[in-house]
C-alpha cells in the first residue's frame, strides 16, 4: 500500500507540473541572478563555485561599474562579457564618454539585446556621484534542515553572516559560517569558518591582507574561485578576469590568507607579489613511517568523526609573482608559484594515478599571452612543473558580423598536478591528455544558435590499459528571444569511462554516451505572474530504461510596493551518479539535489521577498518527498531566511 501510495504521489506531481506548463504564455525573461546561475553553470556540480559567482555578481550590482570611467579589467569581472564585447564597450566609452547612453549600446553589433539585458543591473552611465564617506552591506541567513529518516550530529542549523565596509579606498571584510551538523566552534575553540581581509585600491595599487583569491592566465597553474567550463555560453571558455580580489565567499578550499600586492607604474607594466600560510583539510595515510598527504578535502563540512580528523590537519605556504607587459595589441604575462607542504603530497595512491610524482615542494612556472587583431582574440598559456611536468594550451576567439567561433587546443602530460589551478577540460584520468574545442555561435534576428564540441584521446585509459580512448562531448543550444521573453532548447552528449571494477584494481573501460535534453522557457507576459520552467533528461547509453528526468515550474508574482512571491514545485529522478540533476533555487540560495546518489524526489518551495530602503529580507520553506524506491520513504523540510543590509 506505501509503494501505491509512493506512485500516486509521484504520477500526480508529474501531472501537476505538466498541467502548469500546459498554460504556458508566451515566452519571457527572469531577473539576472537566476538568469546567469541556470546560463553560465547549466552543469554545476560544485556549491561553492556558485556562491563565488552569487557574491561576485551581488558585490558588482551594489556598488555598479561606471561605463565613462571603466577600465577593461573592472568590466571583466561581469562573467558573461566576452573579450570582443568589452573592447567594444571600451571603445565607445572612448568616442562618447559621459555622452553616452544606452540607446548607443543597443547599435552596438557586439551587444545583443540578452546582453543589454545582463548589463542594466551592474552598470550606470553618467557622472558617478560624490562617494559616501562610508558603505556598509552584509548579510546574515539563518537555515534548517530535517528529516524524518536521518539527523546531523550536531545542530542543524546552517549560520552564515557576512559583513562589508568600504571607506573611499579602503575595504574591509568579515565572515563567519557554521554549516549544518557542524559544531558552533572547533575543538579548539575557533570559529568553525572565519574569513577577514583588509583592501586598499587605487588607480596603480590594490594591496589585501587577510583571505583573498587569485587567478593568473588560463588557469594552468593558479585559479581560485568561480570559472565557467562547458555550457551554454559556448564562448566563455577564454578566462579574463582581474588576478587580485579579496575574498568574500563561503569557499573554505579556493583562496589565500596571507598578503598580496599588485602595481602598475604605468600603462605598459604591472607586477604582482604573493604570499600565504594556511591549514587545510586533507586525507592523510599513515601506513607508513611519517604520514603522508593523499588528497585534500574541498567541501568544508566537518560533521562526522572522520570529517573532524581531518578538518585543518595540515598547513600549506604559499609564494609567488606575476609580471605582465601591456601593448597596443598584445600582452604579455609570466608567473611563478611555489607550495611547500608540512608533510610530502603523494596523490598516486590509486594505480590511475601512479604517473603523478610525490614532493613536498611544488615549483610552478607559466607564460600566458594574449594577441588581437581586428576581431580575433588569440591567448594561450604554457607552464611546467617540478617534480617535472608541463602542460599547454592555446586558442582564438573571433567575431565575424553576428557568428562568433573559437577554437582551443590543450595538452598536459601525464605528471601535470595543477594543485591550486583549473586548467580548461583537464582528465581526472592523470593521463597524457590531449584535446581540442571548437565553438560555434550565431544569431539571427531573434533565434541565437551555439554549438560546442570537445574531442579528447588520452594515450593510456585511466587504469592504464595500453590502448587509446577517445572521448567527446558536444552541445547543440537553439534560443529564441521575445520582448515577453525567451526560450532555451538545449541538447548535450558525451562519452564517460565506466568500469568493471572498484577499488582501485585495473579494470576494462567502455566509454558510453551520456545525453542531456533540456528546455527552459520563462515569461513576463502574463496579466498577474511570472513563469520559469525547465524540462531535462538524462540517459547513459543507448537504453533509456534508467533515464533522470526532472521537470520545473517557478511561478512569482511581485506585489507593490517591495514584496515578491514564488512558488517551486518540481519533480526529479535519477537512477545512477552519472545523471545527476542539479537545480538552484531563486533568491535564498539551495541546490537541488539528492542526498543519495540514486533517488526520485518531489519538490516544492515557498519563496518570499520584501525589500524597502536598505533592508532586503527573503525567507524560504520547502518540502521534499523521496518515494520507497530503492530506499526507504524520506520526508524533508527545510527553511530559510536571511536579511540584506546596504548602508
Amino acid at each position: 500500500m506505501a509503494g501505491r501510495r509512493s506512485w500516486i504521489r509521484t504520477i500526480g506531481g508529474l501531472i501537476a507540473a505538466g498541467l502548469i506548463q500546459w498554460h504556458l504564455p508566451a515566452w519571457g525573461q527572469e531577473r539576472i541572478s537566476g538568469e546567469v546561475l541556470d546560463e553560465l553553470l547549466p552543469e554545476a556540480e560544485n556549491e561553492a563555485a556558485v556562491e563565488d559567482l552569487v557574491e561576485l555578481l551581488e558585490e558588482r550590482a551594489a556598488r555598479p561599474i561606471f561605463l565613462p570611467y571603466a577600465r577593461p579589467e573592472t568590466l571583466a569581472e561581469l562573467p558573461f562579457l566576452t573579450p570582443h564585447q568589452i573592447e567594444a564597450l571600451i571603445h565607445l566609452r572612448d568616442s562618447l564618454g559621459t555622452r553616452m547612453q544606452w540607446e548607443d549600446i543597443q547599435r552596438l553589433a557586439a551587444i545583443d539585446s540578452i546582453t543589454l539585458r545582463r548589463l542594466r543591473p551592474f552598470v550606470r552611465l553618467g557622472r558617478p556621484p560624490t562617494r559616501p564617506r562610508w558603505f556598509v552591506r552584509g548579510m546574515a541567513r539563518v537555515s534548517l534542515s530535517a528529516s524524518d529518516q536521518e539527523s546531523y550530529p550536531q545542530a542543524p542549523y546552517r549560520f552564515y553572516v557576512r559583513n562589508l565596509v568600504q571607506r573611499r579606498q579602503w575595504q574591509g571584510g568579515l565572515l563567519y559560517e557554521k554549516d549544518a551538523g557542524e559544531l558552533w566552534m572547533q575543538p579548539s575553540g575557533m570559529p568553525q569558518y572565519l574569513s577577514a581581509h583588509v583592501g586598499f585600491t587605487s588607480n596603480r595599487w590594490r594591496a589585501v591582507a587577510g583571505d583573498y583569491q587569485a587567478r593568473w592566465g588560463q588557469g594552468l597553474i593558479l585559479w581560485q574561485g568561480f570559472a565557467l567550463a562547458r555550457g551554454r555560453e559556448v564562448t566563455q571558455f577564454f578566462r579574463y578576469m582581474p588576478p587580485l580580489r579579496p575574498h568574500t565567499s563561503v569557499n573554505e578550499f579556493a583562496y589565500f590568507r596571507g598578503a598580496a600586492v599588485r602595481h602598475r607604474p604605468n600603462r605598459r607594466w604591472e607586477w604582482m607579489l604573493l604570499a600565504s600560510y594556511r591549514r587545510l583539510d586533507a586525507r592523510l595515510d599513515s601506513t607508513g613511517d611519517t604520514p603522508r598527504i593523499i588528497s585534500f578535502d574541498e567541501g568544508g563540512y566537518h560533521r562526522t568523526p572522520t570529517q573532524l580528523l581531518r578538518q585543518r590537519n595540515s598547513g600549506m605556504s604559499a609564494f609567488g609573482g606575476r609580471v605582465q607587459w601591456n601593448g597596443r595589441l598584445m600582452q604579455l604575462a609570466f608567473h611563478g608559484l611555489g607550495l611547500h607542504l608540512d608533510r610530502i603530497f603523494s596523490p598516486n595512491d590509486r594505480p590511475d594515478r601512479a604517473a603523478l610524482p610525490q614532493a613536498q615542494t611544488w615549483l610552478y612556472g607559466s607564460g600566458a599571452w594574449k594577441l588581437t587583431w581586428r576581431k580575433t582574440f588569440f591567448f594561450g598559456e604554457a607552464a611546467v612543473q617540478y617534480p617535472l611536468g608541463w602542460g599547454g594550451t592555446a586558442g582564438l576567439l573571433t567575431h565575424i558580423s553576428d557568428i562568433t567561433t573559437g577554437i582551443l587546443v590543450r595538452h598536459y602530460d601525464a605528471a601535470f598536478y595543477p594543485m591550486l589551478g583549473q586548467p580548461w577540460g583537464i582528465s581526472t584520468a592523470y593521463a597524457p591528455e590531449s584535446g581540442l574545442y571548437y565553438a560555434l555561435s550565431g544569431r539571427y534576428g531573434r533565434w541565437t544558435a551555439a554549438f560546442y564540441a570537445d574531442i579528447g584521446r588520452p594515450v593510456f585509459l585511466r587504469y592504464l590499459q595500453p590502448r587509446p580512448f577517445a572521448r567527446y562531448d558536444w552541445m547543440v543550444q537553439l534560443s529564441q528571444r521575445h520582448p515577453s521573453g525567451r526560450f532555451y532548447l538545449y541538447f548535450r552528449q558525451k562519452n564517460i569511462p565506466l568500469t568493471e571494477s572498484h577499488e582501485g584494481q585495473p579494470a576494462s573501460l567502455v566509454g558510453l554516451p551520456l545525453h542531456v535534453l533540456r528546455m527552459d522557457y520563462r515569461s513576463t507576459a502574463a496579466p498577474f505572474f511570472q513563469w520559469h520552467g525547465r524540462i531535462e533528461t538524462r540517459w547513459v547509453g543507448d537504453s533509456t530504461a534508467e533515464a533522470a528526468f526532472l521537470i520545473l515550474q517557478d511561478l512569482s508574482r511581485r506585489f507593490p510596493p517591495a514584496f515578491r512571491l514564488t512558488w517551486r514545485t518540481a519533480w526529479a529522478a535519477h537512477p545512477t551518479y552519472h545523471t545527476r540533476i542539479y537545480a538552484y533555487e531563486p533568491n535564498v540560495r539551495y541546490a537541488f539535489s539528492f542526498s543519495q546518489f540514486t533517488r526520485t524526489a518531489i519538490r516544492t518551495a515557498l519563496l518570499a521577498g520584501w525589500k524597502k530602503g536598505p533592508w532586503h529580507i527573503e525567507a524560504k520553506a520547502g518540502y521534499s518527498f523521496f518515494p520507497a524506491d530503492d530506499k526507504p520513504e524520506e520526508h524533508r523540510w527545510d527553511a530559510a531566511i536571511q536579511i540584506l543590509w546596504r548602508l
